[in-house]
């Protein structure tokens, strides 16, 4: 009896992957694996489904981080976002108080015990994301990371966003990223709820604005995602509906965005999928592999050598030097202006913070009175 093939594995972790729905991401990529051509191994996590899976136990994310240092994950996240909701700075319908802005995009300094607690615990599952994110491209797997768009301005104030984070947008260079954004109800939503993404895999669809979010001189935002939609919605982002918050429904992705998602991973992993080419590999990786596909082989007729004593690599040599002069020249002269606008940035960044805080308080004050 010939011995039966064994099917390679594909192993997917989500992050924050909210209640266990019908048509998640996961039910989509269990469908898929019926298809017989892969085996499945996925690992879901969200205290909403065990309390065994409380991300905020340190201790469990050294063991996701361990995981995924064995290679060849593919790590989909969706990062909490109601400590960066911009609902939170809506004065017609006051809620819960502003914790940040893109000036302390880790939450004001002044924030009481409580808040201060909330803000940090969204930091750590940020920064553990961002972590998992770059430990599972460097292994030689692939990542999808969620939150909301960086809409930019509310009545003059910019919330803060993780798509401020330098963290974040280290990633991008690191490893080739694909930065997205779209409108949920591309993908059969109720609502807009502009949702920007993160990949280290290349992504093709006209629904899918392959930009980093752009802002104007006063904050607001001019893109990539056009203002109109093209849809008309009765259900509203902003406000209340009885005593539910109208952000609560969103939080879960409609059932054609998870597909696409899936539909996305899949073709990235080609060999576990429908995909024709792995687009999993950086993009600097993929660019190399073309040339030297296409390129013919190197003529020993015409090789070039550099050698002590040829004038190639003498004026290489003083190339070089000069180039080294030139950046130590305009080093030190970025240090001088640096020293003498010292005095004026730490004035204008401390008149910034004054303002940002009486307008904080301003809003906690029109809610107090309506109270």
């Amino acid at each position: 009896m010939p011995a039966q093939k064994q099917l390679p594995v594909l192993k997917v972790m989500y992050l924050f992957a909210g209640r266990q729905r019908h048509s998640d991401i996961g039910s989509f990529l269990r469908k898929a694996e019926e298809s017989g051509h892969f085996k499945l191994e996925l690992m879901e996590f969200h205290i909403e489904r065990s309390p065994d899976q409380d991300l905020s136990d340190r201790a469990l994310w050294d063991r996701i981080i361990a995981l995924l240092k064995e290679g060849d994950w593919v790590l989909i996240v969706s990062t909490p976002c109601n400590t960066f909701s911009r609902a939170r700075f809506q004065r017609k319908h006051l809620g819960p108080k502003p914790l940040r802005t893109n000036t302390w995009p880790r939450g004001f300094p002044w924030l009481g015990k409580i808040d201060r607690a909330k803000v940090e615990e969204a930091n750590m599952f940020v920064d553990n994301c961002l972590l998992a994110c770059d430990v599972t491209a460097s292994a030689g797997g692939i990542f999808l990371l969620e939150h909301p768009e960086d809409l930019g301005a509310v009545q003059g104030i910019r919330p803060g966003s993780i798509w401020q984070w330098e963290e974040l947008l280290e990633l991008i260079p690191k490893f080739g990223a694909c930065c997205f954004a779209v409108h949920q109800c591309k993908f059969g939503g109720a609502t807009p709820k502009p949702t920007r993404f993160l990949s280290s895999f290349q992504v093709n669809d006209p629904r899918c604005y392959c930009s980093l979010p752009k802002f104007d001189r006063l904050g607001s935002y001019k893109g990539p995602l056009p203002r109109d939609c093209g849809h008309v919605h009765e259900h509203k982002l902003i406000g209340k509906t009885g005593s539910q918050w109208n952000t609560a429904p969103s939080a879960s992705y409609p059932p054609d965005l998870c597909q696409f998602l899936a539909g996305l991973i899949l073709d990235a992993k080609a060999p576990y999928g429908r995909g024709e080419k792995n687009e999993s590999l950086p993009k600097r990786r993929r660019v190399a592999e073309s040339v030297e596909a296409q390129s013919p082989a190197p003529s020993t007729k015409h090789e070039v050598h550099v050698h002590e004593g040829s004038g190639l690599l003498e004026r290489v040599k003083f190339t070089h030097a000069m180039l080294a002069q030139f950046y130590r020249k305009a080093t030190q002269s970025l240090r001088d202006q640096n020293h003498r606008c010292q005095t004026t940035l730490k004035s204008l960044q401390f008149l910034r913070t004054v303002g940002t805080f009486l307008t904080c308080l301003h809003v906690e004050t029109q809610g107090a009175n309506r109270s």
